[in-house]
């Protein structure tokens, strides 16, 4: 029995190996289908649901992936990751008022968590809550006050609200350091 599980073991790194290859390579289905290859009973941990979860959106396969994310909370509830993990399939399948929904239970338990933070902020904005999404934003960029994304997000916020005074002040603070920004550059022409 201990020769049978070693002998499992011994597959299982450079299982691993050759799924990290295959995704840093640009194979991404080939990641997957090598992950896929894992005895059972590693199936059943928390890196392989992880991992899956993460190849599965990568595929494009978001609710396959949103699945497997909950796969991993469920071997290890009290992980934020795959609960903060859970939030890219879903915001890519505009799955907002779930997506809100699942950021703002992280943000219940361990409030100061950026990334829920601004995935919430990018749901609330996609549901027309401006007003939430600026403060979500606006809490990040407090936090993290070069990230351009952030206060882009502000930008927008404010256009959308019809405070163009206040779109432009956001738009230009972006602009002074990054003038090839794709999405200030989209709230200054839409101004």
């Amino acid at each position: 029995m201990i020769l049978t599980f070693l002998c499992a073991f011994a597959g299982v790194p450079d299982t691993y190996r050759e799924s990290y290859q295959a995704e840093a390579d640009g194979e991404i289905r080939r990641a997957l289908t090598t992950l896929d290859t894992l005895p059972s009973d590693e199936k059943a941990s928390y890196m392989h649901n992880l991992r899956r979860a993460w190849l599965l959106y990568l595929l494009g396969e978001h609710d396959a992936s949103a699945r497997a994310y909950d796969e991993a909370s469920g071997v290890s509830p009290r992980a934020l990751e795959p609960r903060l993990g859970k939030l890219l399939p879903l915001l890519a399948a505009h799955r907002w008022i779930e997506a809100e929904r699942v950021a703002s239970a992280i943000l219940e338990t361990s409030p100061d968590t950026t990334v829920a933070r601004a995935r919430r902020a990018w749901a609330y904005f996609n549901l027309g809550r401006y007003a939430d999404a600026e403060k979500d934003y606006r809490y990040v960029l407090t936090r993290y006050p070069s990230d351009l994304e952030m206060q882009a997000g502000i930008a927008w916020c404010r256009l959308k609200r019809g405070d163009r005074d206040g779109a432009r002040k956001e738009i230009d603070a972006v602009l002074r350091v990054a003038p090839d920004h794709p999405a200030a550059n989209a709230a200054l022409a839409a101004l």
